[in-house]
């Protein structure tokens, strides 16, 4: 590649200088920083471009990571599209984790607020109430107060929160409905 030398040490190491530049470029691999022997182990089958950015404006979005040039390689098996949830490599399993998601009201039901032949209808919900901000008291109790499944069975009741400090709690405990 123009502009580029490609050197090899006595001890067998490979040396990559951009030509203008002192050190070494960084380089990219299917958009990810990686050093010169992961390159060096990467196939030639398996490379679908190359792209040499020296010093300057193009290479200002590395900041100090872009002054010895970039050399970015895409692969052809690599995430050109620029989501690896769509493209997994051979071998990579993806895995998004759950975060945090926007508060929701959750449904309950307002039992005064409705006919008597609705009221009537039976109510089994799986999830029987949800709360994404409960204040406790000094002594860390809080009441809730919710209706009730019509399904007879035992309920599990899951707790889970965040002291002031941000110290993660749980617990739990079963009732029976009959």
């Amino acid at each position: 590649v123009a502009g580029v030398v490609v050197s090899q040490t006595e001890d067998m190491q490979k040396t990559v200088r951009i030509r203008g530049a002192q050190g070494e470029p960084t380089f990219l691999l299917d958009g990810v920083v990686v050093d010169v022997t992961t390159i060096n182990a990467l196939s030639i089958h398996d490379v679908e471009t190359v792209d040499i950015m020296k010093s300057g404006a193009s290479t200002a979005i590395f900041g100090s990571m872009g002054g010895q040039g970039v050399i970015s390689i895409l692969t052809k098996r690599g995430f050109v599209s620029g989501d690896s949830s769509k493209e997994p490599a051979a071998g990579v399993l993806i895995y998004h984790l759950p975060g945090y998601s926007r508060e929701r009201e959750f449904y309950s039901p307002a039992y005064h607020r409705m006919s008597a032949e609705a009221a009537r209808r039976p109510d089994y919900r799986a999830t029987i109430f949800w709360a994404a901000y409960v204040k406790t008291n000094k002594d860390g109790r809080a009441r809730v107060a919710y209706f009730n499944s019509d399904a007879a069975g035992k309920m599990n009741v899951r707790v889970e929160g965040l002291s002031g400090t941000g110290a993660p709690g749980a617990g739990s405990v079963q009732y029976q409905v009959r």
